[in-house]
């Protein structure tokens, strides 16, 4: 078998190939290889930047409405999953909990001098 025919393959063509147990081991890495890349390049063009950041609305909810985050992380990661956006996410819970926090004490000093 020619191994630069390999990239002419399709992906069904070559998951037959790397599933049939007479192959050398060769032409196997050489599949597995191909598939790997692959896949590398399906996922980095999917993963675009708005997936990424949020939208100016689902800032807002996630500061103002800090408490319901379990509601927010489900509809939020329904449709993409990153480390960068998760940590954006829990970055403005914490925003949202601190602005909570300060108002809190606000009304309370407010309400012991009056």
């Amino acid at each position: 078998m020619d191994l630069t025919k390999i990239k002419n393959l399709t992906d069904e063509q070559l998951i037959s190939l790397f599933r049939n147990p007479t192959i050398t081991e060769e032409i196997k890495k050489r599949v597995l290889e191909e598939i790997k890349l692959r896949e590398l390049k399906e996922l980095k063009s999917v993963v675009s930047k708005d997936e990424i950041e949020f939208s100016k609305k689902e800032i807002l909810k996630l500061i103002f409405l800090p408490f319901s985050y379990r509601l927010h992380r489900k509809n939020l990661f329904e449709k993409s999953w990153s480390v960068k956006r998760d940590k954006q996410f829990w970055n403005y819970i914490t925003l949202g909990i601190a602005l909570y926090t300060i108002l809190l004490f606000i009304v309370l000093f407010l309400k012991n001098n009056i």
